[in-house]
């Protein structure tokens, strides 16, 4: 079974477009639009908390690594979730009914990936210090310039 240890909500309008995305990445297929702006949120985020982003889509054929931050001498390996909706009531009535959860979609074999990567990305740099897992999942309503992040911290990728 997989547990959250911790959990903090944090719901933030974004009034800005698309962070200045282009036409071009725009018109990409549904899911990797949300994908790219929910990792471009989710880091856009973070930063605002303290972290520094350090890698972002590292990747080799085993897996990928959305986002590597560091704060306070420890890295942290961001798994970003993101799901679109089409309006905040949609998004509040989803949130409310547990529709999506991101934390189950690590699924084992996902874990399994993260842990192969995460390795690699420690080894390739010999880095050695305290390092933490977490899942950060957005929630946007394009239509109207809103996301909400939530932050599954320390995650277990044992079990």
């Amino acid at each position: 079974m997989f547990h959250v240890k911790h959990k903090l909500v944090c719901y933030s309008a974004y009034k800005q477009s698309l962070f200045g995305m282009t036409e071009k990445a725009i018109k990409k297929p549904q899911h990797i639009t949300t994908g790219t702006v929910g990792e471009a949120l989710a880091q856009r985020y973070l930063e605002g908390l303290g972290y520094r982003t350090v890698d972002k889509n590292y990747r080799k054929r085993w897996g990928e690594l959305d986002l590597v931050c560091e704060r306070d001498k420890r890295v942290y390996f961001i798994e970003v979730k993101a799901v679109s909706y089409g309006t905040q009531n949609d998004f509040q009535q989803a949130y409310q009914t547990g529709t999506f959860r991101p934390e189950l979609h690590v699924t084992p074999k996902k874990r399994r990936s993260l842990r192969r990567i995460i390795d690699t990305w420690c080894a390739e740099r010999r880095y050695e210090g305290e390092i933490q897992v977490d899942i950060v999942a957005v929630y946007q309503v394009p239509l109207e310039k809103y996301a909400a992040v939530e932050i599954f911290p320390n995650i277990d990728l044992e079990n």
